[in-house]
């Protein structure tokens, strides 16, 4: 069984990198950032450690003054992988101006050599930035998913390269089923506890998706699935980041899509589940036909 401290640890480790950003430490936040990171941001373009420095250093002229954090949730994949996702208020300072933006975190937390490291990091901006919790001081949930083996250590590369391939492949699975109204396929694909950060930084589950995926009022024409990456975040736990164009009508609306999207797929021995999704919007025409 894993440690379920293993989710504290992690989520210090995430409020610490909140002083990096306040003091513009670039140094700190190389050490705390894999050189590989992804990092969707709040506009939905996708970039790596290059720019992310580039923002700790305020050199796009955003300057972080202060940070709330709202409770955080963690998905405990192994001892060497958690996603942490939660709300934030952020303070800042745009030429000159104090200001303050909202957003919904998502922050993939894996042991390298090690250590604790930032891999990857996707955000929405928060509409609505009132607390989820009833209790403001509760910390959500700790769900862990599945416990990591020995055994899952020696898979091979060629074995994780498959699994890359089947993960993306559900994916685009869930994508079709969204657009054929196929609630069956939809359930089977997405685990019960399955948290989704909607368009609006909302943390939904599954229930929301299932009635999204069951609403005939939307029709979805065609779709462009462009991949960026698949992460390897344990031998049975693939998160997969891509962008989608999509058209179609709501009500005979029409509408057109852009979206940066990340999904987490685990594999339950013969079956692939959905545990964790999240869409940034990244351009818009209706944004009342979502």
């Amino acid at each position: 069984m894993i440690d379920q401290n293993i989710a504290t640890i992690v989520w210090q480790r995430e409020l610490a990198t909140h002083g990096y950003m306040l003091a513009g430490d670039v140094a700190a936040a190389r050490a705390d950032t894999a050189a590989d990171l992804l990092h969707i941001n709040v506009e939905g373009v996708c970039h790596g450690l290059d720019l992310f420095l580039e923002m700790v250093a305020a050199e796009n002229g955003v300057r972080h003054l202060g940070v709330d954090a709202g409770p955080g949730e963690a998905i405990v994949l192994s001892p060497d992988a958690v996603l942490i996702t939660y709300p934030l208020t952020a303070h800042l300072a745009v030429a000159g101006k104090a200001m303050t933006a909202t957003e919904h975190a998502s922050i993939l937390w894996m042991r390298r050599a090690g250590d604790w490291q930032t891999v990857f990091i996707h955000a929405t901006p928060l509409v609505d930035a009132a607390p989820r919790f009833a209790d403001p001081a509760a910390n959500g949930r700790l769900a862990t998913v599945l416990a990591f083996t020995e055994d899952d250590r020696a898979i091979s590369d060629a074995v994780i390269a498959e699994r890359k391939a089947q993960a993306f492949a559900c994916e685009q699975a869930a994508v079709e089923s969204l657009r054929r109204h196929d609630l069956a396929a939809a359930m089977a694909a997405f685990h019960p506890d399955c948290i989704f950060v909607e368009f609006d930084g909302s943390r939904c589950g599954r229930d929301t998706w299932l009635a999204l995926v069951g609403d005939r009022q939307r029709t979805l024409d065609a779709t462009q699935i462009d991949l960026i990456d698949v992460i390897a975040v344990a031998p049975y736990a693939m998160l997969v980041v891509y962008t989608m164009t999509s058209s179609g009508d709501y009500a005979g609306a029409p509408f057109h899509l852009d979206e940066a999207l990340s999904a987490l797929w685990i594999n339950q021995g013969t079956t692939w589940q959905c545990v964790f999704a999240q869409v940034t919007l990244r351009q818009t025409i209706q944004r009342e036909a979502m």
